[in-house]
């Protein structure tokens, strides 16, 4: 994972203890509250009750045609089809609209596309095989808003298209009866961040003429689920929807969830939206990256326990493969990006191969885009064609990027975080140029950030103030976790635990001793040792053993004990160097190294001549403490002089000198002089 910097919270006791007074919460709670900006009163009681009201349904653009439309083909028994999507969103949307349909009486038949054999959305040999079937109305969930061409193309069939989706548009809106889309004729300020799932409920409570607190006991789960697994920001409506959606999870009567979650391993006494996000969710998604995407739908609607048993060891066992083919096309582009000299400088990641696995595209985009903290697009090419995924971080907005490029595009859609697209497989390089150039001329890059919530003394890691965070779940986008940092620890002890693979880490500061626990972590991986002054995030894991509950404090982050806050910024100062990018007089010498921290660098790794270490660590080691932008310059100086091989992995600089066989001049150095004559801003 890639190293980030980190960013402390605003904290204010005093307004804190004031809100703590007024509202009657923990004085813990009130500092994490008004750190997140939430400082009002009565906004901090409706969050921690969850007892606002949810919106009217017909809030959303288009609702009351979308109505209209509806309940005239079921007055006139017409066949409706529900067209979803392929991902745990567009299943458990899908979902929610055909069983309310189902229940209602409706003529209707579902139809979600093939992830590997027909991508995306609708398509014109769908339209034609439901005309076949005789549908006269088709229903659109978590897809439609950019199938324009196909929605014109269903009208002379006789056949009517009501959208509803949370995509945002392009350019030209499909001539539905209705668009039923937050984005649509929105203010910015009022979008709605519902997922596919959310929009979808909306409509079901619009049919339904009933508040939409009266239909959570029907479809709560299934709309958490999908707002979980599309990673919509869990505030406002969408916590509710959480929240509530939960207590449905843990008494569902839907006998495919009760297998799944049984064959999963989850207690539904215990259940969080952490764990709906990272067992629930990608099993359903693991159903359509594999191969069939209705076994999901299937699963979710069932009402055969004998069905339900046989589809959710199906789809657990195709989530296993879905996981081994995932790290095989990992590793290949892992392999393919750092051998590339693109890694040390492009803004946005762009590989690409023959034969991988397009079910698994978008899950290795996002392990890209973590491991390297940088927006990633994942290729695979098909003969003359290439389709790809694309994820991104906070701060760059993917979709637009790909958008930017789509004269050399066949097809692209997405939001923010998240894209698909298709291309000429002989525009892939004019691709990468292109989305990089758009990403340069966008300023420097959004490094990947660690948000801490407070500063916490030794003695504050204790079960009081794990519950007091605890009164903030559910936690998702937009209200993560909280996390603490423990400043200026001293390890005293490394204990391997679980046959080695995680570590329990016992630290000390001023008489009073912790103890975390770093998950999936080797001692030989883990960079400190005993003695060494640490800076450690943590946070607050509940659980339970033996029938009791547990709180355990788990590693996030560790630094080196001192560490400037604005290190990280300095790499990217390196990264606009080495990409020919401007930068002024002033940056250029702030990366630039002096005899003095190039011998210290040099001395170093004479005396370690192989070494896998965070830049962070290696910088505060050196005798001199280099900032990151002239650590990186200094290994480029010696690598043009043949000493130093190195690569950055995001995490770990891979380093191996070899002792020249010549004495050189840093006089010679093309990088030094680059950096101290060429033209400045």
């Amino acid at each position: 994972m890639a190293r980030k910097k980190w960013v402390f919270q605003p904290t204010d006791k005093a307004l804190a203890k004031e809100l703590a007074g007024e509202c009657g919460v923990d004085p813990m709670t009130a500092l994490l509250l008004a750190g997140r900006g939430m400082c009002d009163p009565f906004e901090i009681e409706s969050f921690l009750n969850g007892d606002q009201p949810m919106a009217d349904p017909y809030e959303l653009p288009d609702m009351q045609a979308a109505v209209e439309r509806i309940r005239l083909a079921m007055d006139r028994g017409e066949r409706i089809a529900v067209c979803g999507d392929y991902d745990a969103d567009g299943v458990t949307a899908s979902a929610v609209l055909f069983t309310y349909l189902r229940t209602a009486g409706c003529d209707v038949v579902c139809y979600i596309p093939e992830r590997l054999e027909e991508g995306y959305g609708l398509h014109r040999a769908t339209i034609d095989a439901l005309h076949q079937m005789g549908v006269t109305l088709i229903v659109t969930v978590d897809n439609g808003i950019g199938a324009s061409e196909e929605v014109t193309y269903a009208a002379p069939l006789q056949m009517d298209v009501v959208v509803t989706d949370h995509h945002q548009p392009g350019p030209v809106l499909p001539s539905a009866v209705a668009v039923v889309d937050s984005y649509v004729g929105m203010p910015e300020d009022c979008f709605a961040d519902y997922a596919g799932v959310g929009v979808a409920f909306k409509l079901v409570c619009a049919l339904e003429n009933c508040p939409c607190e009266a239909l959570i006991p029907q479809y709560g789960e299934l709309v958490l689920i999908g707002t979980v697994a599309d990673v919509v920001p869990l505030q406002g409506e969408n916590r509710l929807l959480v929240q509530q959606g939960l207590q449905c999870l843990a008494a569902s009567r839907r006998v495919g969830l009760q297998k799944l979650m049984e064959l999963a391993r989850i207690d539904p006494a215990s259940l969080t939206a952490e764990q709906v996000a990272f067992t629930i969710a990608p099993r359903l998604n693991a159903a359509g990256r594999m191969g069939k995407s209705m076994r999901a739908f299937d699963l979710l609607t069932t009402e055969d326990p004998t069905v339900a048993a046989q589809l959710a060891e199906e789809i657990c066992r195709e989530n296993t493969r879905r996981q081994e083919v995932e790290s095989a096309v990992s590793q290949a582009c892992q392999a393919a990006y750092m051998q590339s000299k693109a890694c040390r400088h492009d803004r946005v990641i762009v590989v690409a191969g023959d034969d991988w696995h397009h079910g698994v595209l978008g899950i290795v985009a996002a392990r890209l885009c973590n491991q390297f903290g940088k927006p990633a697009v994942v290729l695979c090419k098909n003969g003359a064609v290439a389709k790809g995924s694309a994820r991104s971080l906070d701060g760059f907005n993917i979709f637009e990027a790909i958008t930017a490029c789509s004269h050399l595009l066949l097809q692209c859609g997405g939001h923010t975080l998240a894209a698909g697209l298709t291309l000429q497989t002989d525009r892939i390089d004019a691709f990468r140029e292109a989305i990089n150039d758009y990403a340069a001329r966008r300023g420097p890059r959004p490094l990947p950030q660690l948000v801490i919530d407070c500063k916490l003394n030794p003695a504050g890691v204790n079960d009081h103030t794990a519950y007091a965070v605890q009164s903030l779940a559910p936690f998702g986008s937009a209200n993560p976790v909280p996390k603490f940092a423990l400043m200026n620890m001293r390890i005293t002890a490394l204990t391997p635990v679980g046959n080695g693979h995680s570590l329990r880490v016992s630290l000390a500061r001023d008489g009073v001793p912790v103890t975390c626990m770093a998950f999936g972590t080797s001692l030989q991986k883990f960079a400190f040792a005993p003695g060494d002054a640490v800076d450690v995030a943590i946070v607050f894991r509940h659980g339970t053993y033996k029938g009791n509950p547990t709180v355990t404090a788990v590693v996030q982050d560790v630094r080196p004990a001192g560490l400037p806050d604005d290190f990280w910024d300095d790499m990217l100062l390196f990264e606009q160097f080495g990409g020919d990018l401007p930068l002024t007089a002033a940056q250029r010498r702030h990366i630039c190294p002096g005899r003095e921290e190039l011998a210290a660098v040099f001395r170093y790794l004479r005396k370690t001549p192989e070494l896998a270490l965070p830049p962070d660590i290696l910088a505060m080691r050196l005798p001199a403490p280099l900032n990151a932008g002239q650590l990186f310059v200094a290994l480029c100086v010696f690598e043009e002089f043949g000493c130093v091989r190195w690569s950055f992995d995001g995490e770990l600089l891979h380093l191996s000198f070899t002792a020249p066989e010549h004495k050189f001049d840093l006089a010679d150095s093309s990088v030094l002089y680059k950096l101290q004559h060429d033209p400045v801003m």
